[in-house]
């Protein structure tokens, strides 16, 4: 309910005259406790504004400009109010958040450290149907451990574009954080000494800056914060990112198959001739193998796009015995190896499983370097590259919406991609043609 008693310093403009210059005036103006309509003097005309204050928690506060007053100029309703004029859009802006606060929603500004704006972050990608939520775990990760502990209490409004590159530097130049055990203290690596490694610190922070301009945009955009987005200035180190060098040859992919646990050779093979990832393979139902035409269908991909995966007549056979007997609804991949610690989890390949049976693989193999699963993906690209197949063929099947990713990480396998491309769209000049050298020069005179 709004005051129906006038108010004696601010209902008249003689009465705002009495304001001290640079003093906030402010009156409450509903029953609910921490509502208040504020004034401050001001040349040209003082200010309106509806101040907010948390009961609960006296620094969650907000001061939302309503308009300036009709000390100096007839109120026009909109940017120029009187007393009454404000008093009533005050109330309908906190009618407004009690409204969206009963729908456990709010507009006034909760944002204060870049702590909160990565919580936020988090919270709106672990909504249903949010777009990145897939490789939410790995961000969640970052963001706890990097980011959070060396920027997490600074607040928004005291950022600075400087703040922010010096952090930057500080995460390029400090040593990569190694595997720890539980409860044990984090270790780190020794400090980056060759240029391989300088550039690989610079490509890790590159990532770290990604996150946190990705978390204070999404609270700006959702206007949890008012300040200017000064991180959007802050660039990322340029140059530093490199094509994949490390394929798997023909031979070392069949010495990893043969090195391989029964149940873990099946995955091994299937992301060599689909290119697929692991968290699509172990999610592959025998309903989604269709032997006519030869395709297996992803129907939970990374990107949330679903798509069909061409295969060839060696991927056809091995679904096709991977499928025999089966129901339709069966899981085409089963781990037999019984667990211990979760038993729910028999029979199922869950997210870690494939790095102990390939690190088991790879060393029984005698594969150097060393390769992960993930690099099985990048194999099945190389080839199908270095045999000519065109980019947008191999973005199609691996995933992705375009071919940029592909010329970036495999364009350098596909040369004649380049050479082909340049050779039909250049016409022939014919300025080397037989008669072009009967042409007689000019002479030029020296006047």
């Amino acid at each position: 309910m709004p005051r129906t008693l006038k108010s004696a310093k601010l209902d008249s403009k003689t009465a705002r005259t009495r304001v001290d210059a640079g003093k906030r005036v402010q009156e409450p103006i509903t029953e609910i406790p921490g509502r208040y309509l504020t004034y401050r003097p001001k040349r040209g005309g003082g200010v309106w504004g509806a101040y907010w204050v948390n009961p609960e928690n006296s620094k969650d506060r907000k001061l939302t400009p309503l308009g300036i007053a009709d000390d100096e100029r007839p109120s026009n309703g909109s940017t120029i109010l009187t007393y009454a004029e404000a008093l009533k859009k005050a109330v309908d802006l906190f009618q407004q958040i009690e409204m969206l606060k009963a729908d456990g929603e709010s507009i006034v500004e909760t944002i204060v450290t870049v702590k909160d704006a990565v919580q936020y972050y988090l919270a709106q990608k672990t909504r249903p149907g949010a777009k990145g939520a897939k490789s939410l775990y790995n961000i969640k990760k970052l963001l706890e451990a990097i980011v959070i502990p060396t920027l997490g209490e600074v607040e928004i409004k005291r950022l600075t574009r400087k703040k922010l590159e010096d952090w930057l530097d500080a995460q390029a130049t400090t040593p990569r954080r190694v595997k720890t055990k539980f409860g044990q203290q984090q270790a780190f690596a020794p400090s980056p000494t060759t240029d391989e490694q300088k550039r690989a610190r610079l490509v890790s922070a590159n990532n770290y800056l990604t996150y946190v301009k990705a978390a204070l945009t999404l609270c700006y955009d959702h206007q949890r914060i008012k300040c200017f987005p000064v991180w959007q200035q802050v660039k990322r180190y340029r140059g530093v990112t490199r094509a994949r060098t490390r394929f798997l040859d023909k031979n070392e992919a069949v010495r990893l198959v043969n090195a391989c646990h029964p149940d873990f050779r099946k995955l091994v093979k299937a992301a060599l001739l689909t290119g697929c990832r692991y968290s699509e393979l172990t999610k592959l139902r025998c309903q989604d193998f269709t032997a006519s035409p030869s395709t297996v269908f992803i129907r939970d991909p990374k990107n949330g796009k679903p798509r069909h995966v061409a295969l060839t007549l060696e991927g056809k056979s091995l679904f096709e015995e991977l499928t025999l007997s089966k129901n339709p609804a069966d899981l085409i991949f089963t781990n037999s190896i019984k667990r211990r610690v979760d038993a729910t989890k028999n029979g199922i390949w869950v997210k870690g499983d494939q790095d102990r049976f390939m690190q088991l693989a790879v060393k029984a193999g005698g594969i150097e370097p060393r390769v992960t699963f993930h690099e099985l993906r990048h194999t099945y690209a190389s080839m199908l590259i270095n045999r000519g197949c065109p980019l947008a063929v191999v973005a199609e099947q691996l995933g992705h919406t375009g071919t940029a990713m592909v010329e970036r990480h495999y364009g350098h396998l596909a040369p004649s991609y380049v050479a082909d491309a340049v050779k039909a769209a250049m016409p022939h000049l014919g300025i080397l043609d037989s008669d072009a050298t009967k042409v007689q020069m000019l002479k030029i005179s020296a006047s």
